[in-house]
């Protein structure tokens, strides 16, 4: 009858089952868990600001505040009352910074006091040059950004600071060889 089994074919597969079994659970135990923590310090990483960013896309997406927006371009300045309609366009620019990037490894000296710690770029063919970030009972509550790229064709510059709850600014300056520089900035007050 099929359903009996032999026995000498059963030991093998029973013992296989559980080898399997234990070497699985082994794997699963030594196999570090995802660290979705912002503040990664203690694992050797530096902050996550990615992270940290689509955390506030999310909370900003939920929460649809109204926002005081300036938006200036080369001399002109416009002030409206919106309501952003994706978080994450507006802030983009901020995603974009990833301390824990390849390229950046080794590439910053890095400076703490009180609850302020500041990454300063020694490359400066690197499109950061420093990161300012201001904690608040060992969360962070604001950051400043500087970029800049220079080559042949052009240079460009940029600011970007956000402050959780109160404000956020993006200055962007280039200045392409043979051409006007273009200048703007958009600040945008909860």
């Amino acid at each position: 009858m099929y359903w009996l089994i032999n026995k000498k074919r059963i030991l093998p597969l029973t013992l296989g089952l559980i080898i399997s079994s234990g070497a699985m659970a082994c794997f699963n135990a030594c196999t570090p868990e995802k660290n979705n923590d912002i503040n990664t310090h203690a694992s050797g990483k530096e902050i996550d600001i990615p992270q940290f960013f689509k955390s506030e896309v999310s909370r900003l997406n939920a929460t649809k505040p109204s926002i005081q927006k300036t938006v200036a371009k080369d001399g002109a300045e416009e002030t409206k009352t919106v309501t952003v309609k994706d978080w994450n366009v507006e802030l983009a620019s901020f995603m974009d910074v990833d301390l824990n990037k390849v390229a950046y490894i080794g590439t910053f000296q890095k400076d703490s006091v009180a609850e302020v710690v500041e990454y300063r770029f020694v490359k400066p063919d690197l499109d950061l040059s420093r990161i300012r970030i201001t904690y608040n009972d060992h969360k962070p509550v604001a950051f400043t950004i500087e970029k800049s790229t220079d080559n042949l064709l052009y240079k460009t510059t940029e600011h970007l600071e956000y402050k959780q709850g109160v404000s956020y600014k993006v200055e962007k300056l280039q200045q392409v060889k043979f051409f006007n520089e273009n200048a703007y900035s958009i600040i945008g007050k909860f």
